[in-house]
């Protein structure tokens, strides 16, 4: 869990993919590749608690999971609080 503080949504998101590309792109072992999924939500008055926050992201990155390797999503909720 990346916790990014004072970060819009569009900036999360690109440190997703920064960081994706790092992962993907770091040789371990010989013939290891490495991938990873994110699930990205950001905080809006008024959505809950830090536990409904953790479990939207948790809900986003069960999608990225589920639509393949190396992917990132939103929780859909999100945008239309900001």
């Amino acid at each position: 869990m990346v916790l990014a503080t004072e970060t819009a949504l569009d900036d999360t998101v690109h440190l997703a993919r920064r960081l994706q590309h790092r992962i993907s792109h770091e040789p371990i072992g010989a013939v290891i590749d490495l991938t990873a999924s994110f699930g990205v939500t950001a905080y809006a008055p008024g959505r809950g608690s830090i536990q409904s926050l953790i479990g939207r992201a948790d809900a986003a990155l069960v999608m990225a999971k589920e639509s393949g390797r190396n992917c990132i999503r939103v929780d859909s909720g999100v945008a239309e609080a900001l």
